[in-house]
């Protein structure tokens, strides 16, 4: 009287998949998690109690989503901008100074 659903009646390789398969998610799921309970109430795009419900029901795309939507980008204090266009200079200039900077230039 053998069972024809139990997990011993699958083929050795597709007991590994879903083995794999499930070690994924429950690290997705874990990640998830823990990410949502360090991010900052205001980086997040909705409410934590709505994340929660979205990462714990949705199983794998929840976290998913939420690893990839869940934060807004982190705030960056605007850097004092130095050289040419989008404040980039060549290494010489930053090791010698710029030539059209007259504060590091020497007089000769």
């Amino acid at each position: 009287m053998g069972s024809s659903g139990t997990l011993s009646n699958l083929p050795g390789w597709l007991l590994g998949v879903i083995i794999v398969m499930s070690v994924i998610e429950l690290a997705l799921l874990v990640v998830a998690l823990i990410v949502l309970v360090r991010t900052p109430s205001p980086r997040l795009t909705l409410p934590v109690w709505a994340w929660l419900l979205i990462i714990v029901l949705i199983s794998t795309f929840g976290p998913i989503a939420f690893l990839v939507a869940g934060r807004r980008p982190r705030e960056t204090p605007d850097a004092p901008r130095r050289g040419g266009p989008g404040g980039r200079t060549s290494a010489a200039d930053l090791l010698y100074g710029s030539p059209t900077d007259p504060d590091e230039r020497e007089s000769r």
